[in-house]
């Protein structure tokens, strides 16, 4: 029965959606990684978003993210073992007051996400344990960019 409940939360259901999407992008179409990511911006507070941390290596933004991805990675498989998804905020106003069209989408919320990787050997390569943490906000401009979620904070790391 717990899992049930899972199911049916809205929460999840748009971790789940997001996770699948990206992962997707990652392994498929790197021409579209950028798509998933806030623009580059400093909030009031001096942070920059997106913040982006893939096993120890910084990244500015999505665009110099996806240019390492299609560089470095010519082939990657993913197995997804587990998704779990909290609130962060349920009422998430984005910079300068807006607000995600969708009532449904109007919250901010971390998805972490543990599996395997594999990089490089597309059969008999190692498969790498993996975890990766992600902030996602709605996105508030429908049109700029197509997903429903957006990455403001990622961070991946192999476990060893």
């Amino acid at each position: 029965m717990p899992l049930l409940i899972t199911m049916l939360n809205p929460d999840f259901l748009g971790a789940e959606s997001f996770t699948d999407a990206f992962y997707s992008a990652l392994q498929n179409t790197h021409h579209s990684i950028s798509t998933f990511y806030v623009d580059h911006e400093t909030l009031p507070d001096g942070h920059k978003v997106p913040n982006i941390s893939w096993n120890g290596n910084d990244y500015s933004d999505g665009q110099v993210f996806q240019k390492m991805w299609e560089d470095s990675m010519p082939y990657t498989y993913y197995d997804i073992q587990t998704v779990d998804s909290h609130v962060i905020n349920r009422n998430f106003v984005a910079e300068g007051g807006r607000r995600a069209r969708d009532k449904n989408k109007t919250m901010s919320m971390v998805v972490i996400v543990n599996g395997a990787v594999r990089l490089f050997e597309k059969k008999d390569g190692p498969l790498r344990q993996f975890s990766e943490t992600f902030t996602l906000v709605p996105n508030v401009e429908n049109g700029k960019k197509r997903h429903q979620w957006l990455i403001q904070m990622q961070n991946f790391r192999y476990v060893i």
